[in-house]
């Protein structure tokens, strides 16, 4: 799950956490740069280097997250 940063000392730096397990990581400083990322990544059909999915457009109107798998 992406999440907002709202604490004082790193408010608006984009992370990630799962519900079963309270560590998260920060993976961007602030919204505009995980967009720019997002569409270039969905124009690309490319992943996220901070994340290991690859974002694609659903019905044109959500954005799907497939887990990026190795091919052997």
């Amino acid at each position: 799950m992406l999440f907002v940063d709202h604490r004082l000392h790193n408010f608006g730096e984009i992370g990630e956490m799962s519900f079963d397990d309270p560590e998260y990581r920060m993976l961007w400083p602030g919204m505009d740069l995980m967009l720019e990322d997002l569409c270039a990544a969905v124009e690309n059909h490319t992943p996220l280097t901070s994340v290991p999915r690859v974002p694609s457009l659903y019905e044109e109107r959500m954005v799907d997250w497939s887990v990026l798998t190795v091919q052997k």
